[in-house]
């Protein structure tokens, strides 16, 4: 899934949002798992984007669309229905205050609906099936997020195998592994000059001037970095940070630069030493975010060749940071990487279910607005006291339905069309 060109109130965020691969790693007794580091692209995972079924896959009132592909044969091939989009009530607002008058009653209260936009497509790569999310918010944030469900990969239960894995059954069992995604963000934050920052927030230790007692209190700590291999970010809890890209140009109107954040809440670690065989062909692993100047030469972190030469891979992607070119007032590129380990359990029988299974990061401005821009919203809602009852403004939305739902049958075809 690749998306170009995302505009919020008319302008350009992000110029390129796609998925760059999706590998599994396994661990086992038996050379069948020990072996096994599949990516995804080998697979040929862009193939398996079967059709959906509304009311399941995808809520009955979304938009389906087809995808059509060439992989492996010689005529385009049709996937019908095989990406949705849909609008989408979380059932949570997404800001609200309840302003009490601390004397039983209260001033007001404010609140909107959170109401996104979702981009979904599901890959069905043998075992496992991908639940690929593009989620888009009210107030100018993105949001990417990647759910696994299907089955897990089985194998004989001997003695042996129980360092890798619990007993499923009988005489099955299934090893531990993890999923990591690579994604690429190509971010134009109000044009094609950006840098990078980490906000880390440290510890200091003062001594005000009205007591005597040595306190301890957060401190913000922005470094600009300046190279691509400075802006390598590997997760350390000691040091919470931010990571921002600004446009030095252009400031809000309280003279603060306007820029939009990375926030990776699917951070996992790649185990496997730096020097270890395979690692050249799954390095963008190695890291939660890189960040590189823009170049055509350097389009994707990954390559469907990659498994077929691991030790000298047709993408090595540590070499677009190696060079370590400049990265200040450049076009930049934000390359994140979400994942989480699977240790199966008898609850994956038969199927491993999408809750808590899943991975994210989003993209959210930070000080690019000059205050949350879904106050332009008419989905909010604000409430006062009157004598008679609250008086409720609604902004312009009305009360009641003004557009139902589609009603669906339970028609799914499930195969795949060659034009």
């Amino acid at each position: 899934m690749e998306i170009y060109d995302i505009k919020f109130k008319g302008e350009r965020i992000v110029y390129e949002l796609s998925l760059q691969e999706a590998m599994s790693t396994y661990t086992g007794y038996f050379p069948s798992q020990s072996y096994n580091y599949y990516l995804d692209s080998n697979w040929r995972m862009g193939m398996y984007n079967y059709e959906l079924v509304p009311g399941i896959d995808c809520p009955k009132t979304a938009t389906f669309f087809n995808l059509t592909h060439m992989i492996g044969t010689a005529s385009a091939v049709t996937m019908k229905n095989s990406v949705c989009v849909f609008e989408q009530n979380r059932a949570i607002p997404l800001r609200r205050h309840y302003d009490s008058d601390f004397a039983g009653g209260y001033t007001f209260y404010g609140g909107m609906t959170d109401n996104v936009l979702v981009l979904r497509t599901i890959a069905s790569v043998y075992n496992y099936d991908y639940v690929w999310d593009f989620t888009f918010y009210q107030n100018g944030v993105i949001q990417v997020q990647v759910s696994s469900t299907g089955y897990i990969m089985g194998t004989f239960y001997i003695d042996d195998v129980k360092p890798y894995g619990y007993k499923l059954s009988n005489y099955g069992t299934a090893t531990t592994h993890e999923h990591l995604a690579s994604f690429k963000v190509d971010l134009d934050v109000l044009g094609t000059k950006n840098s990078y920052e980490t906000i880390q927030v440290d510890i200091e230790s003062v001594q005000n001037s009205w007591e005597n007692i040595t306190r301890v209190r957060k401190v913000l700590k922005p470094v600009t970095r300046q190279t691509e291999l400075e802006a390598v970010y590997k997760f350390n809890f000691e040091t919470p940070t931010y990571l921002n890209f600004y446009n030095e140009e252009k400031k809000n109107k309280m003279g603060v630069r306007r820029g939009y954040r990375i926030q990776n809440n699917g951070m996992t670690k790649l185990l496997y030493p730096e020097d270890w065989m395979l690692v050249p062909m799954i390095s963008w692993g190695q890291y939660q975010m890189a960040v590189t100047k823009h170049k055509d030469s350097e389009r994707y972190s990954s390559s469907p060749y990659n498994q077929n030469a691991p030790k000298d891979p047709q993408v090595d992607f540590r070499k677009y940071i190696s060079d370590n070119e400049s990265i200040v007032n450049q076009d930049l590129v934000a390359w994140v990487t979400i994942g989480m380990m699977h240790i199966p359990h008898s609850e994956d029988l038969p199927n491993t279910a999408t809750v808590a299974n899943s991975a994210s990061f989003f993209i959210r401005p930070f000080n690019y607005f000059e205050e949350d821009p879904s106050m332009g919203s008419t989905n909010a809602v604000l409430m006062t006291p009157g004598k008679s009852g609250p008086k409720v403004e609604l902004y312009g939305t009305p009360t009641g339905p003004v557009c139902l739902p589609r009603n669906y049958t339970m028609d799914y075809n499930g195969r795949v069309n060659i034009d």
